[in-house]
């Protein structure tokens, strides 16, 4: 009888997890899409769709953020408009989540190992470096267009 009891307990704890993370994803999945469709409205150059992005940061130092050395992964997406470049979601710290054309220039765009790799040593309004990398499968188009809105090669 305990031992019933213990492993409906653990099945139930496992199922509620199971199913909070589903509305969690669901909710971030859909978070991106309605922040795509706000950047539709800009006119998009190039969107990446759903890819794995890697950041990595360095002696980073933003308002509210220090990092020494840090990097995170996650699935994101890649849009640059007319207007702007933009790192979905947008819930990022760190300055570079909506960056107006202007200040993408101050990024360096390479295409390494079939990834889009970004990265700067003066990123807007923080001091640090920061590197983003993107895995798009069409990296050498999407240096292409980065450099054609301001990056450095």
């Amino acid at each position: 009888m305990r031992v019933a009891l213990v492993v409906g307990i653990v099945v139930l704890a496992l199922v509620l997890n199971g199913v909070l993370l589903w509305f969690i994803f669901r909710a971030i999945k859909n978070a991106i899409a309605r922040q795509a469709e706000e950047l539709a409205k800009e006119g998009i150059v190039k969107d990446s769709g759903s890819v794995g992005i890697t950041e990595h940061l360095r002696d980073f130092r933003a308002p509210g953020m220090r990092v020494s050395v840090g990097a995170r992964a996650g699935v994101g997406r890649l849009i640059l408009t007319k207007e702007r470049l933009a790192l979905l979601p947008l819930n990022r710290r760190h300055g570079i989540s909506l960056l107006p054309r202007a200040d993408v220039a101050r990024f360096t765009a390479t295409a390494r190992d079939g990834k889009l790799h970004l990265h700067t040593d003066d990123p807007p309004n923080a001091t640090g470096s920061i590197e983003v990398v993107v895995t798009v499968p069409d990296s050498d188009a999407w240096v292409d267009a980065l450099t054609a809105a301001g990056a450095k090669r």
